[in-house]
């Protein structure tokens, strides 16, 4: 989240527009490393559960996280994200079919990666003595869904909708309780095992 915050913008942004010409790449990479991060906590649901994870993992996410990264970067390259600048990439008005394309391949595949993750936690939701923990990610895994929802939305809006502060708080806040929960959960299940303390 933080390469996509407007001091990213400001700073990282900058230079790599100056070496690439590009801009917005900052927030590309924040948003590639999004999805990997939805796909960790798939994976840590699935080391939670016990379940053979290589095989599973390999279906589900794995090929196709390895299939979503490298489509989104040329739809990104190709979109006009990279040729106008704002500290805000959830303000860059939609205004062509490639990062309409970018928008629609990013949010629906981490919508699958966030609905998987919150599947694969239902048995763990189940058990009680982890049910406090699996309901606290099932909480951020739906506030990751909802933000992609409001992206995908705000992408279909007149650009003058797009680039308000309204439009991206749409985003922002639900994208940033789903970080933040996420953190703190796990966090929370680290210092839970190294201390003894129950979930």
């Amino acid at each position: 989240m933080a390469l996509m915050s407007p001091i990213s913008s400001a700073t990282i942004g900058h230079w790599l527009h100056r070496a690439t010409g590009h801009h917005n790449l900052e927030d590309y990479i924040g948003l590639d490393l999004y999805v990997l991060a939805a796909t960790a906590v798939v994976m840590d649901a699935l080391h939670h559960l016990d379940i053979d994870r290589g095989d599973r993992f390999r279906r589900f996410v794995e090929v196709p996280a390895t299939l979503t990264i490298p489509t989104l970067l040329p739809l990104f390259a190709l979109g006009g994200g990279v040729r106008v600048y704002h500290p805000d990439i959830f303000r860059v008005p939609v205004t062509d079919g490639w990062f309409l394309a970018f928008w629609l391949v990013l949010c629906s595949s981490l919508i699958y990666f966030l609905i998987y993750a919150m599947r694969s936690l239902v048995p763990l939701w189940k058990h009680r003595p982890s049910r406090r923990i699996a309901g606290i990610y099932m909480t951020a895994t739906a506030s990751g869904i909802l933000a992609c929802l409001a992206r995908i939305t705000t992408a279909f809006m007149p650009s003058e909708v797009q680039d308000t502060m309204t439009a991206s708080l749409a985003v922002w806040v639900p994208a940033l309780g789903c970080g933040a929960i996420f953190a703190l959960a796990a966090g929370w299940v680290w210092v839970s095992r190294t201390r003894l303390v129950p979930l």
